[in-house]
């Protein structure tokens, strides 16, 4: 079975379904412990409030053996994550001037919370990922110009 979703704001429960797509929050995801397989997530950790506790979630619902693939911008320039803004208590604060990324449900675009650098790395095995890996690849017949990249980890 394959499962796509969208985040469409903290009104919106996870699991539920708005205007027919699948609603998730990266940070409390509600799919059963130990039941995904291989999960793939494009360009969502940078805007998301707290990306250790969307990566403990990610190991959560993986299976022994599953893997997840992450896309997501990092800055090798960077050893540790700048963290750009952040919600508490539902007020948003912006620790950085704020940074918008392209985003077909909103004109105004998705707040980046989150530079993240080399830290990533060790974040992803604090969250219990096995293996984590940061993949680069580049291919002129593909059209993959430039540094391209996905993180790979796993469970055990």
């Amino acid at each position: 079975q394959l499962v796509g979703s969208e985040y469409f704001g903290p009104t919106a429960t996870p699991g539920s379904v708005v205007r027919g797509i699948r609603q998730e929050d990266a940070e409390r995801l509600s799919f059963r412990d130990a039941s995904i397989d291989l999960l793939v997530s494009c360009d969502v950790f940078e805007h998301v409030n707290d990306p250790q506790r969307a990566l403990r979630e990610v190991h959560r619902v993986l299976r022994a053996g599953g893997r997840a693939l992450m896309t997501f911008p990092m800055d090798p320039s960077l050893e540790r994550n700048r963290q750009r803004a952040s919600m508490d208590a539902g007020t948003l604060r912006l620790l950085e001037p704020a940074v918008y990324h392209g985003n077909p449900l909103s004109p105004k675009g998705a707040l980046v919370f989150t530079d993240f650098g080399w830290e990533v790395l060790s974040q992803m095995g604090d969250a219990h990922l096995d293996d984590p890996t940061m993949n680069v690849y580049w291919s002129y017949e593909l059209g993959y110009l430039g540094i391209q990249s996905y993180f790979e980890a796993g469970k055990s």
